[in-house]
């Protein structure tokens, strides 16, 4: 009887094909995995926080422009009469101002 069911089970362990099958391909399960592990997640997003560190740090050493625009509107227009028979303008009744700053790291 024991030799019968080691045949029966001999038989039908030979009978099995010899290579698993999927039904979808290998990427598939390994991209489900990716996404369902909360450490590969978490380092992901470690590397993502490092690499706008990174970029943070590069952008700090470039040069940047700024420009700042003004409108002043004052009551009364000021005005000096020189000696030499010249008016001048010390403040405009409307004044525009325009102010450009450089910078640039030195290091």
């Amino acid at each position: 009887m024991r030799n019968a069911l080691f045949i029966i089970v001999f038989g039908t362990s030979l009978a099995a094909p010899l290579s698993a099958t999927a039904l979808e391909p290998l990427s598939v399960y390994l991209d489900g995995a990716k996404q369902a592990s909360h450490e590969i997640r978490a380092s992901d997003a470690d590397l993502r926080a490092f690499q706008d560190q990174q970029s943070a740090a590069t952008w700090a050493f470039a040069p940047t422009l700024s420009v700042e625009a003004g409108y002043t509107r004052n009551q009364e227009e000021v005005a000096i009469s020189l000696p030499n028979g010249t008016d001048a303008t010390i403040t405009k009744k409307n004044q525009l101002d325009l102010t450009a700053t450089l910078r640039l790291p030195l290091f």
